[in-house]
């Protein structure tokens, strides 16, 4: 073998036995990273709802704080409100629409959900949203107090980079 190829050989065997040693690294080896999903209302008279529901959403940010004052400050409105809030995972926001006798107004409401997956934050938010609309909810539904006027959706789903 040529002294080269012993140079070569005494440089890669050392670095082999570290990295698997060391192992060859995870998502998670960056740290905390921390996510927030932002949801605003504008009106828009003449719509069905008479209003139109936007998302904000920032990842990856290194503190919760910071990833909060990014979303909102991706609003294009001033009603802004966090609802959904990560931290090393996925998270998402669900909404359904309903009309009540009481304010004679559609009305979002929103659920949220948490998971190591964008597929579990959304089942997780999804079945907090379906229990939101069985009883006593369904109550209201039954004596034509409120009515579904737009059907549980996914809003947005965000993950950080090191999620799972």
């Amino acid at each position: 073998m040529s002294l080269f190829g012993k140079f070569a050989l005494a440089m890669v065997v050392p670095a082999a036995g570290a990295l698997i040693v060391a192992g060859g690294g995870t998502a998670h080896a960056v740290g905390d990273l921390y996510g927030a999903i932002a949801v605003y209302q504008q009106n828009t008279p003449g719509t069905p709802w008479d209003h139109h529901t936007g998302v904000a959403v920032a990842v990856d940010y290194p503190s919760q704080a910071a990833a909060d004052e990014a979303a909102l400050a991706g609003c294009s409105v001033e009603r802004c409100t966090v609802f959904a809030r990560v931290h090393n995972e996925c998270g998402s926001v669900v909404e359904y629409d309903t009309w009540t006798a009481w304010s004679n107004a559609v009305e979002p409401v929103y659920f949220t959900g948490r998971g190591p997956t964008a597929a579990a934050a959304e089942k997780a938010a999804l079945d907090l949203g379906n229990q939101g609309l069985s009883f006593p909810t369904s109550l209201f539904f039954d004596l034509g107090l409120a009515r579904v006027v737009k059907p549980l959706t996914v809003l947005d789903t965000i993950c950080t980079s090191n999620a799972g």
